[in-house]
Formats: structure tokens, sequence, C-alpha cells
């Protein structure tokens, strides 16, 4: 995977594993990380890291037929 001049949407990234995922994107020269978090003040304001305004939606994705499925590759 590139990660030179990336962009990532890191989910997660107020804390444990999230944020250290958020600032070694950004260390390893990506050009952006959009970060979400629950708490958006958790996030912190690591050099590179943007916070983009979400529209929230709330889905059960657990069970059904559609589980599991992604419309898209996430990673290219």
């Amino acid at each position: 995977m590139r990660i030179q001049g990336g962009v990532a949407l890191l989910k997660g990234a107020g804390r444990g594993l999230g944020k250290a995922f958020d600032r070694a994107w950004l260390a390893a020269g990506a050009a952006k990380a959009h970060a979400t978090a629950r708490t958006p003040s958790s996030i912190g304001s690591a050099p590179g890291t943007q916070h983009p305004p979400l529209d929230a939606t709330c889905v059960q994705i657990r069970q059904g037929p559609g589980a599991g499925a992604c419309p898209q590759p996430v990673v290219r």
C-alpha cells in the first residue's frame, strides 16, 4: 500500500490504536488524515489531521443479508 502523499479516513482516532494510526499515517508521509471519533475534542491537533464535518447515521450492520458487504473497495 502506498502511504506517501495518500489520504486516510481514520475512525476511532480519539484514543488507543485509532489515535496511534492517525499519528503513524502522518509520520509515514501521508498528505492528510481525516480523523473521526465519538468525541471530536479527543482527536487533538496532530499536524495534517483534518476534522471534516460529517453527517452521522446509525445503522445496524451486523445482521441481515447485506451484513459485512462493502459496495466499493475501501483501499485502492
